[in-house]
C-alpha cells in the first residue's frame, strides 16, 4: 500500500510486475508444503492422529482451510496472473502514440475505457481471490 502512494505509476507498475509472478508460485507451493507437513492433531486418549496429507484429510475444518489456500492461489497463479499481465502490457500500449492515425479519438477513448474497466476487474478478483 505504501509503495502504491508513493511511487508513480510507472515504477509502481514496474515493482508489481517484478513481485507478483514470484508471490503466487510461493504461496501456491507453501500452502502444500503446509499440508505435506501438518503435525496431525491430538485424539480423546491424547494420542497423536494421522500426520500429513491424510491427516489434513481426516480434518474437514483444515482441509477446507489449506484446500482454499492452494486453490486460490493457483487460480492466481495459473489464471488470474497471466490475465492482468496481458491487460497491463495492452494498457502500457494504449498509451503509445497511434502513428499512423489509424483510429479516431472516440475509438481510441472507448477501446482505453474497456481497457481500463478490464483491468479493473482482473485486479479485483486477484485481491477478492487472495484475502483468504
Amino acid at each position: 500500500m505504501i509503495a502504491f502512494k508513493v511511487l508513480p505509476r510507472p515504477q509502481f507498475a514496474t515493482l508489481q510486475s517484478a513481485t507478483f509472478p514470484i508471490y503466487f508460485p510461493m504461496q501456491t507451493i507453501l500452502a502444500a508444503v503446509i499440508a505435506a507437513t501438518f503435525p496431525g492433531t491430538k485424539n480423546v486418549l491424547g494420542m497423536r492422529d494421522a500426520s500429513g496429507f491424510s491427516g489434513v484429510m481426516q480434518d474437514r475444518s483444515i482441509a477446507v482451510t489449506i484446500g482454499t489456500m492452494f486453490v486460490s492461489s493457483l487460480i492466481n497463479w495459473v489464471y488470474l496472473g497471466p490475465e492482468t499481465y496481458r491487460c497491463m502490457k495492452a494498457r502500457k500500449h494504449q498509451g503509445e502514440p497511434d502513428l499512423r492515425g489509424l483510429m479516431n479519438s472516440r475509438t481510441r477513448r472507448t477501446d482505453e475505457d474497456l481497457q481500463k474497466r478490464e483491468m479493473a476487474r482482473r485486479a479485483m478478483m486477484r485481491v477478492h481471490i487472495r484475502m483468504p
